[in-house]
């Protein structure tokens, strides 16, 4: 088959989007990925990994902006249903999901949207929990994102979903039962394994009992959380614990504040955007995986990749009581949750967990021998090869 890949955001690079090009490539179809421009790459390549980018034109502002309605992208949509004319038509996220149903079942070719977040409920995260601009707010708007949504899930072919709990949130939008696929955020095996490169973001950290986080530095990630964890700690033990936090985004100033303000210095570290290529060989210097997301309906309905990561090199987790991360937990018995928010019941888990090394390598252990047998990314490819070639009325 031929699959036009409709994204977005620039590539590269998301680790997403590369997973699921090189399966169907691996499968023997033939891919093209079609995305936006913002870096002013060459419009037209043919990547390593066996498939062909197209970029929209090095356009600034709202000209190039994710939305249905954006010339820009119709025009740039039409020209590749034309020109390519694929047998299925893929698409990342919502704000592009109305153009590909519209213009893909013009030309009767199915239409599979990769909803991997709950759109509405992240917008509303964002006004809950970071500080957004008038104009952000006015753009981001959940209600009108409420509307594009269920207008998305009644007509799509199917749905690709990051846990249960997704597609069970989108039957109750209107999407009809048994048409979306569980395509989880889980790493690949042969790949995601430490290279041993230096990890000069844990020197001074040796015998202190790390935590570590990666990922998007956003408000409803709980991470102010783990700082005032951290300060209980460091109030019965001082220079016990520490905690190297991984990413980019609009929390990161602020945690660095707070750590400032709260005595945490020398024993939280923010060193930023960090390759996703280094992440195995940071994962393997922590004593422990920390996801002290707050319980919110966008975090409800999502599974971060990072939860698994930390599995697959056996790093036991300490986890915020959210359902997906909760039934993980139940499954797998790979570590520790705590009530989100808390900071007190996070110290406590955290202190638990140091003082029990036996059970923190049993956790571990139980994680990675689950991720060896279940959650690993050749298990969802099969699911996302099954979907794509699925025959449409």
């Amino acid at each position: 088959m031929r699959v036009l890949k409709l994204f977005d955001g620039d590539y590269p690079w998301d680790v997403r989007v590369e997973k699921m090009i090189v399966a169907l490539v691996a499968a023997g179809h033939e891919v093209r990925l079609l995305c936006r421009n913002r870096a002013a790459r060459v419009r037209q390549e043919r990547d390593p990994l066996g498939f062909e980018i197209v970029r929209l034109p090095a356009l600034r502002g709202p000209l190039t902006f994710p939305f249905f309605l954006n010339p820009v992208w119709v025009l740039a949509l039409r020209e590749q249903l034309a020109s390519f004319r694929p047998d299925r038509l893929l698409v990342r996220d919502l704000p592009l999901a109305p153009l590909a149903l519209a213009l893909g079942h013009r030309a009767r070719i199915p239409v599979i949207a990769d909803l991997s977040e709950p759109y509405p409920d992240s917008l509303r995260s964002l006004r809950a929990f970071d500080h957004l601009s008038f104009a952000s707010r006015l753009v981001r708007n959940p209600r009108a994102a409420d509307f594009v949504e269920r207008q998305v899930v009644r007509r799509t072919d199917c749905a690709l979903v990051v846990c249960p709990e997704a597609g069970e949130r989108l039957e109750r939008r209107g999407l009809p039962r048994g048409r979306w696929v569980e395509v989880g955020n889980t790493p690949r095996l042969a790949s995601f394994a430490p290279k041993g490169v230096p990890t000069p973001e844990f020197n001074g950290f040796e015998g202190r009992f790390t935590l570590f986080f990666s990922g998007l530095l956003a408000g409803d990630r709980g991470l102010e959380v783990a700082v005032d964890a951290l300060a209980l700690l460091a109030a019965r033990e001082p220079s016990r614990y520490a905690l190297v936090i991984v990413g980019e985004g609009q929390m990161r100033a602020p945690l660095a504040a707070q750590a400032r303000r709260l005595g945490l210095a020398e024993s939280v570290r923010l060193p930023g955007f960090i390759g996703h290529d280094r992440l195995p060989d940071l994962i393997a210097r922590a004593d422990a995986g920390l996801l002290p997301f707050h319980a919110c309906p966008h975090i409800n309905a999502t599974l971060a990749n990072k939860l698994f990561e930390y599995m697959a090199l056996a790093l036991p987790v300490i986890v915020s009581d959210v359902p997906p991360m909760l039934r993980v937990l139940a499954e797998t018995s790979c570590g520790l949750s705590f009530r989100s928010g808390d900071a007190a019941d996070l110290a406590d888990q955290i202190a638990r967990l140091a003082g029990d090394p036996e059970a923190a390598r049993r956790y571990g252990e139980a994680g990675a021998e689950a991720v060896r047998e279940r959650y690993h990314w050749e298990v969802d490819a099969a699911r996302l090869t099954a979907a794509v070639e699925a025959p449409y009325a």
